[in-house]
């Protein structure tokens, strides 16, 4: 990010309205009045007020540097945005009043980061350098990274399993070329998280936000993808339903679904020792549901690795047993059982070790699919 160096700038009052990173802050602290609140844009009234003495205003993608709170600027020189995302910002009124709006330095992507995107046919967004695409059933190309090479187990399961294969693959690779990695991210070939908030809320599915293929013109998919510097970037969950009443894992299963899979699923995970037998109805009476489980977001590793291994075994188990698929929709069901076991696995475990941690603040990103036809609508992948 750009800094305001003592030796090149009196000293400035600056305002950080979001969450930086540490190092940033110091470093703009040096020799400079700095105010830095993390929970400031969720407080309006304080907001406006701080921000009127500001010289210099920090923000990633909440603030909205628009309507009263631009009005409140009387002393505003620069906007300086992060996180690569400017729809926050109204640029032209910026202008109006003499405010110059800046952008910090792309984001530093971990090098010991392994971010795979799960596709099963060519890609069509231009996705960052750092993130790896692993290719399924008839996308995979020689000199790829593909399923047939990285799990052969499971290439010919991919009509049952859809990218719970590729998730399978993508932990072979971590655990060969990558044993390092202290970072997992998982996207898919059109639906990813991120640190910040854009797009327009899906109308069908409260959690996602859709975008147009023209969006990505105007963000940096590079610093939007990035991880923060936190052990999660996972999507807020969201309450299961049926009806408009609220339900229970095994209540919309049995909803939506053949309910016997997800007992026979949960059955083979308790005979593996995957699952407590305690914890069977903790499982079943669970609402609280995490978009892709473990297979959608960002991860630690050692948590990451362990998990998928677990689904592994129970999936193979499942198949063994149960080697008929159902047809249609339906004959995914061992993935759809794996998605809401590893969203399970997810909510225990961060309720179990970081139940001290702002989970909203620190580990909450924001969940997107991206739509090739420029439709606002979410319409279900194939």
């Amino acid at each position: 990010m750009r800094a305001y160096h003592p030796e090149h700038t009196p000293t400035v009052r600056v305002v950080i309205t979001e969450f930086m990173d540490t190092r940033e802050v110091l470093e703009l602290t040096e020799g400079h009045d700095v105010l830095y609140d993390p929970r400031l844009v969720d407080d309006p009234a304080r907001l406006r007020a701080e921000a009127a003495d500001a010289e210099v205003l920090v923000v990633r993608d909440r603030t909205p540097v628009r309507g009263e709170l631009l009005s409140s600027l009387a002393r505003c020189r620069v906007v300086l945005q992060q996180g690569g995302v400017c729809d926050n910002v109204d640029l032209e009124a910026c202008r109006a009043r003499g405010i110059e709006v800046e952008h910090g330095a792309p984001v530093e992507v971990p090098a010991d980061l392994v971010y795979g995107c799960l596709t099963h046919v060519p890609l069509w967004i231009d996705f960052p350098s750092y993130v790896r695409p692993i290719f399924l059933g008839a996308a995979q190309h020689d000199g790829a990274l593909n399923v047939r090479d990285l799990a052969p187990e499971w290439d010919r399961h991919h009509p049952i399993l859809a990218g719970l294969a590729g998730t399978f693959a993508l932990k072979n690779y971590v655990l060969q070329q990558h044993p390092g990695a202290r970072t997992v991210g998982v996207c898919q070939y059109r639906k990813f998280i991120a640190s910040a908030r854009f797009g327009t809320p899906s109308a069908t599915f409260g959690p996602m936000n859709v975008l147009r293929k023209s969006d990505l013109a105007r963000v940096s998919l590079h610093d939007l993808m990035a991880p923060r510097p936190a052990a999660f970037m996972i999507g807020l969950p969201s309450l299961l339903r049926h009806n408009g009443s609220e339900r229970t894992y095994l209540q919309q299963y049995a909803d939506a679904h053949h309910v016997e899979d997800l007992l026979r699923f949960t059955a083979e995970a308790v005979a593996l020792g995957v699952l407590d037998k305690n914890d069977v109805e903790p499982f079943f009476q669970s609402r609280l549901f995490y978009t892709g489980g473990v297979e959608l977001g960002f991860y630690p590793a050692p948590f990451w690795l362990r998990a998928v291994t677990e689904i592994e075994a129970v999936v193979r188990a499942c198949i063994a047993r149960h080697p008929d698929a159902r047809s249609g929709p339906q004959a995914r069901a061992w993935a759809f059982c794996a998605e809401r076991f590893g969203s399970f696995v997810l909510a225990r475990h961060l309720q179990r070790e970081h139940a001290s941690v702002d989970w909203v603040r620190d580990y909450f990103g924001q969940l997107y699919t991206v739509n090739e036809n420029d439709g606002l609508e979410y319409v279900s992948g194939t």
